[in-house]
């Protein structure tokens, strides 16, 4: 959700790349809480951050993990600025109601910390 979010605000800017310590299945959750933006991820998947070895450079990572993951994803790559935020795995839900309030949830929080990101580093969106 946050590759989309940050492509979607400011894509003209940023090449974006998404990756974790452990690739899965695009959750239909997130496909769909993100379709309520306008943002369609249905063809996004999962990638490790070894697929993203021949980038030379980043100017950012931000690591996106649960307060409560034992591994949150390090990048230990040629990094600008590196950055943590902590978000609750919206997965941990029991049905289609609470999952999709949690995945809303989630999103939101993405959203905000993105636009908050941007505007302090005075970049446009």
């Amino acid at each position: 959700m946050a590759e989309a979010i940050l492509r979607d605000l400011a894509g003209s800017d940023f090449e974006v790349f998404s990756a974790g310590s452990k690739p899965s299945t695009l959750n239909p959750y997130a496909v769909k809480v993100m379709s309520e933006l306008g943002i369609d991820i249905s063809s996004h998947f999962s990638k490790h951050w070894q697929d993203l070895d021949d980038v030379k450079r980043f100017d950012f990572v931000i690591s996106v993990c649960s307060e409560f993951e034992a591994e949150c994803p390090i990048f230990h790559g040629d990094v600008g600025s590196k950055l943590r935020w902590i978000f609750n795995d919206p997965t941990n839900c029991t049905d289609e109601k609470n999952c999709l309030e949690l995945f809303r949830v989630i999103r939101d929080k993405i959203l905000e910390s993105i636009k908050e990101w941007l505007e302090e580093n005075d970049m446009r969106f």
